[in-house]
């Protein structure tokens, strides 16, 4: 690839990072680092359907982790609404972050490819 493309390409690039990382400074709330995730249970009635096969829920849990720990705590229902937010918004913040990080990349392979086509070959 010619310098004069690599270098228009990390232009671009760092245009879109900065984007990017103004986007992380306008994040307001509160963010919870874990997901919100389904799951059915069986109760423990000896002649109930969950014993056929049809568990019961969906319940609502947290799931993540603190350190070495796993959280894995239920949701009440008048509480959803909040944990989807500000999960939402740790999981956007993550993925933005993620971005970032693929777009660094990109420059620093860029710059290298470039160091290459400017080293002097004897």
């Amino acid at each position: 690839m010619d310098i004069s493309k690599l270098r228009q390409k990390v232009s671009v690039l760092r245009i879109e990072r900065k984007k990017l990382e103004d986007k992380l400074l306008s994040f307001r709330g509160e963010m919870l680092p874990y997901y919100l995730k389904e799951y059915y249970f069986p109760c423990g009635k000896v002649n109930c359907k969950c014993k056929k096969g049809k568990l019961h829920g969906p319940f609502l849990y947290i799931v993540g982790k603190e350190g070495d720990k796993r959280i894995f705590q239920y949701v009440k229902r008048k509480d959803i609404h909040t944990i989807e937010k500000t999960a939402g918004s740790y999981k956007r913040y993550q993925k933005t972050l993620a971005e970032i990080r693929k777009i660094n990349k990109t420059i620093s392979d860029s710059f290298n490819q470039i160091r290459k086509e400017l080293i002097v070959k004897k």
